[in-house]
């Protein structure tokens, strides 16, 4: 309905990988841009705040190959510093499941 209250948040970014994220973006229930899965996780491992990481976690063991390996790239990519803490992260999902 048109009087509904939606929730929605916006983030500023200055990054390398921006206008590739934007690029790939899919449109959300509101037909705006929402960051895929590789982006989003970017975006949170580059944060490192305990509560991006713990989301991560959680988004991440629902990742299927595919999604997990075009992680991989944009992190080997843009951020290659966060590669060690990423491969913590999926290592842990992995011995979760």
């Amino acid at each position: 309905p048109a009087n509904e209250r939606q929730s929605l948040d916006v983030l500023a970014l200055s990054t390398p990988w921006l206008a590739e994220a934007l690029a790939t973006a899919i449109a959300g229930p509101t037909g705006l841009p929402v960051l895929t899965l590789p982006y989003l996780a970017l975006m949170k491992l580059t944060s490192a705040r305990l509560n991006d990481i713990a989301d991560l976690c959680r988004m991440l063991r629902s990742a299927k190959q595919p999604v997990v390996e075009a992680l991989t790239h944009v992190v080997q990519r843009y951020t290659p510093e966060t590669a060690p803490l990423l491969a913590d992260i999926l290592a842990t999902v992995r011995l979760a499941a």
